[in-house]
């Protein structure tokens, strides 16, 4: 989530990174909406722009 914050501050010049910390705080169980709070967009923008590529668990 930290990650998901120094991201949300650089301005979004870090677009893979945003990604895959995204996509890293979902698989370790934090909602869309903590993910899109520590970004600083919705929870929905969050799972538009993130949570469609996320693989199916096992």
């Amino acid at each position: 989530m930290a990650a998901l914050a120094a991201i949300r501050l650089s301005g979004g010049y870090f677009a893979r990174q945003a990604r895959d910390a995204a996509l890293r705080a979902s698989f370790l169980d934090h909602s869309w909406s903590q993910i899109g709070e520590a970004l600083g967009i919705s929870k929905q923008a969050a799972w538009e722009r993130y949570g469609k590529s996320r693989p199916e668990r096992a």
